[in-house]
């Protein structure tokens, strides 16, 4: 971020942008239900996506599970370079839970296509969050557009 402080700019990429989604499960009780979502966002805290992503995995296989673990998986899978598997995640949320996360949805999907090396698309998706009015990411996303068209 400093670069862009002095007037450059550094290659976009996954690294620079990717931020994993707040954890903001773990301090809930424990019961029957939620076990296996609470075990996956203890590994997820601690920066274990790969055992995150089979635990929230397991729990979105399950009985009632929440829209908001996909997000958690979706942001796992990113970390652990598998865009493609965040994005079907993206999509099921979208459908499930996407008004109430579709800010979240939006940006997220935006980094899958830049760790997926889909710049141009990158590109376009990070415009339209840069411009839109309120947007949850809308910082995040202007820095990115400027980002890959200085490319």
């Amino acid at each position: 971020m400093s670069l862009l402080l002095l007037g450059c700019t550094a290659p976009a990429t996954c690294e620079k942008y990717f931020v994993p989604y707040p954890d903001m499960v773990s301090g809930r009780p424990r019961n029957t239900e939620n076990e296996a979502l609470l075990d996956g966002m203890q590994a997820y805290s601690h920066g274990d996506h790969s055992a995150a992503s089979e635990l929230l995995t397991i729990y979105l296989s399950g009985y009632a599970p929440t829209p908001q673990a996909r997000l958690y998986l979706a942001s796992s899978l990113i970390a652990l370079g598998r865009p493609f598997d965040a994005e079907l995640q993206l999509d099921f949320l979208e459908r499930d839970g996407g008004k109430v996360f579709k800010d979240q949805i939006e940006w997220y999907r935006t980094l899958c296509l830049l760790c997926s090396d889909q710049r141009d698309r990158a590109l376009q998706a990070a415009e339209v969050i840069a411009t839109s009015p309120e947007h949850t990411y809308k910082q995040e996303a202007t820095l990115l557009a400027a980002d890959l068209r200085n490319e």
